[in-house]
């Protein structure tokens, strides 16, 4: 019967079984009982019966109280046990308490056996409670770790005092340091001189927004310069003490990349064939004309799948998609106010698919007119690494803050459907002992 309370009553005499199960009534309505005398019928209870409660006499002719008591530690660890005997010493008392008897009851004094019951009961949900707990933080703890050792970007975290406190092997690569080095360290130690200044002014920005992006330099262990793309969020560490997490990406190669690109356009008419992006010349005419290109590199061309010759004959107009009358005029202002502008877009294909960019644009003079040139980038793998990022990103966060493995699973889940049909997506834990994989859901 659902809510029924089981109790299983260890005694050789029928009137003292029945004594316990009158004085357990008392307080319990909806509870049933089985009465064992001997060692095996005792193993077997444990196992069919499955009792919430364990009533034992101490002292029988074929089995005992102590035994039971211990058989159930074994066995059923979870189920309290009450050692109920016609007498009991100090020693003997102390005894059973200290082989793990939840309480004991002087058959003299059973009424007591009634609170005892209750107290007993209690104690068990409590430490169900309390073990489901430990397991839950144990799983959550685990998690984090394999998410955290594993991760391909790199992870810091540091205290609300700026000392770092973790970090992971992606990180060390980065900075060329160990592990062990770096925990400990005031994160000032990966910081240029020249930035120091600014660590307690980001830490206030992140403990107030929550969360704070921005791109930085990286002093590495060999006092080599990196450029870092960080991700940084407020989080709650043990003891409820604020810390901040951050995720970083070398991007140390593109900023090199940018920065010979805007060194290259003081010559960008040797290199305008050979440059990797894409450049054009449109001409600025007067009342916002629409117009073609005075000028497009092959790349450029190329980039939207047409010849030199082909694009050359298309009104520019054409060949984006989804621009809004608010964005060309912030476009147009840019222009007039600062000469240049920078903005990301979607530019169609020959083929019809859209095909995402980053543009700078500026104004020159192109054979002695005014015109506006534009670098364009295709940006299709890095809106895939910044979606990569923030899954990751979103994935770590929900490592740290669910409570339970079912919701853990929905963030992955959710978080991969971005890029995977994830119905049929399963998540495993490998098992370091039987080296197996256990798949839970």
């Amino acid at each position: 019967m659902e809510n029924e309370i089981r109790i299983l009553i260890v005694e050789d005499l029928a009137s003292d079984a029945e004594l316990n199960i009158r004085e357990t009534r008392k307080v319990l309505d909806n509870c049933s009982f089985k009465v064992v005398d001997t060692e095996k019928e005792f193993i077997n209870s444990l196992g069919e019966f499955r009792p919430h409660l364990i009533l034992s006499d101490y002292s029988m002719p074929e089995f005992d109280g102590l035994t039971a008591l211990s058989l159930a530690v074994e066995h059923s660890p979870e189920t309290p046990v009450i050692i109920v005997t016609g007498s009991v010493n100090e020693d003997t008392a102390v005894e059973c308490m200290k082989a793990g008897a939840s309480n004991y009851v002087i058959k003299q004094h059973i009424k007591r056996l009634g609170s005892a019951v209750l107290h007993a009961l209690e104690e068990r949900k409590l430490n169900i409670s309390h073990k489901q707990a430990r397991l839950a933080l144990q799983e959550s703890e685990q998690r984090y770790k394999a998410l955290f050792d594993l991760s391909p970007v790199g992870i810091l975290v540091q205290n609300s005092n700026n000392y770092i406190i973790n970090v992971n092997q992606a990180y060390c690569r980065i900075t060329g340091y160990d592990k062990e080095q770096l925990i400990g360290n005031h994160i000032s130690v990966l910081v240029p001189g020249n930035d120091a200044d600014n660590i307690l002014v980001n830490t206030a920005t992140i403990f107030r927004d929550s969360f704070f992006s921005r791109e930085a330099e990286c002093i590495r262990r060999d006092r080599s310069i990196v450029n870092l793309e960080l991700t940084e969020s407020s989080i709650l560490l043990e003891k409820g003490e604020k810390g901040i997490m951050t995720i970083a990406i070398d991007i140390t190669e593109r900023k090199k990349a940018e920065e010979a690109l805007r060194r290259s356009e003081a010559k960008y008419h040797d290199l305008f064939e050979a440059n990797k992006d894409g450049i054009s010349i449109i001409p600025i005419l007067p009342d916002d004309t629409i117009s073609k290109f005075l000028e497009i590199n092959e790349t450029g061309a190329s980039m939207l799948g047409y010849s030199k010759q082909e694009i050359l004959d298309i009104p520019v107009i054409k060949l984006e998609t989804g621009v809004s009358e608010t964005e060309l005029k912030k476009r147009k202002e840019n222009l007039v106010n600062y000469g240049t502008t920078s903005f990301e877009s979607e530019f169609i294909h020959k083929s019809g698919k859209l095909v995402p960019v980053e543009v700078k644009a500026m104004v020159i003079m192109f054979e002695g007119r005014p015109s506006i040139m534009n670098i364009v980038r295709e940006i299709a793998d890095r809106k895939q690494t910044e979606l990569l990022q923030r899954m990751l990103y979103n994935i770590a966060s929900a490592a740290i803050t669910v409570t339970n493995l079912e919701k853990f699973f929905e963030c992955v889940s959710s978080e991969l459907s971005v890029l995977m049909d994830t119905r049929n997506f399963y998540i495993a834990f490998y098992n370091e002992t039987n080296r197996m994989l256990n798949s839970p859901f």
